[in-house]
């Protein structure tokens, strides 16, 4: 597929956010001390996509809720509209490895559509302040950009059944003209698993460890050493 910028716009991926700092391994993962220390540190700093990038460059999937920022910019001479947004996916049984756990901190994306990965088809809906998902987005909405202006898409995808990578396709109309345009993370899938089991299952997730990692049925373990203030716990249960 030719690159973005020859086609009917500019796409730019300007950030894909985290909605909760928790995040699940395929396999079992046990970090090394400096490893630990650096997760611990992130995750105390300010910067949550700064914790997210880095768990991502181990190997880690987000869980359950993906957010992505994606900016459209008209880089033609004349107008181009949007007409719709569909999401590619390939999804399987959610992953099962080691879970690094935080207390959820609530969802602070402002996000303009919503797809469900867990839908056959997923539909581009609408999302309100209240994270209440409405009807199919572009079924009364089009986007009609004039030369050189830009959008901004606030998408967030979810799942509670599956590991899912997908990508979006765009489908956008210049003098009348149709094309479709992909829109992935710099070359390579957008990635999200649900859980395999449920966290409020498990009493240990209350133990006061910085980092703890825990095999399927059996006690706890310490693996990490620090203040227990922003709640990471790992569970190993692969």
């Amino acid at each position: 597929m030719p690159s973005p910028a020859s086609l009917v716009s500019s796409l730019i991926l300007k950030d894909v956010k985290p909605v909760d700092n928790t995040y699940v391994f395929a396999g079992k993962y046990r970090a090394d001390k400096d490893t630990l220390k650096k997760i611990n540190s992130l995750a105390k700093s300010d910067d949550p996509d700064a914790l997210a990038e880095y768990m991502r460059s181990l190997g880690a999937v987000d869980v359950d809720a993906l957010g992505t920022q994606i900016v459209l910019e008209n880089a033609g001479k004349t107008k181009v509209r949007i007409m719709g947004m569909r999401v590619v996916k390939e999804c399987g049984p959610p992953l099962s490895g080691t879970i690094f756990f935080s207390i959820p901190q609530g969802d602070q994306l402002s996000t303009t559509i919503g797809y469900n990965l867990d839908e056959t088809a997923p539909v581009a809906r609408s999302i309100d302040e209240n994270d209440r998902w409405g009807k199919a987005y572009f079924a009364t909405h089009t986007v009609l950009l004039e030369p050189g202006e830009q959008k901004v898409f606030e998408i967030k995808a979810k799942t509670e059944e599956y590991y899912c990578e997908y990508r979006f396709v765009m489908k956008t109309l210049r003098d009348r003209i149709t094309h479709e345009e992909l829109v992935d993370n710099n070359g390579k899938p957008f990635r999200i698993s649900a859980l395999s089991w449920h966290i409020e299952d498990y009493p240990h997730t209350l133990r006061d460890y910085s980092l703890t990692g825990l095999t399927a049925f059996s006690d706890a373990e310490t693996v990490g050493a620090g203040s227990a203030d922003h709640g990471w716990i790992a569970y190993g249960v692969a």
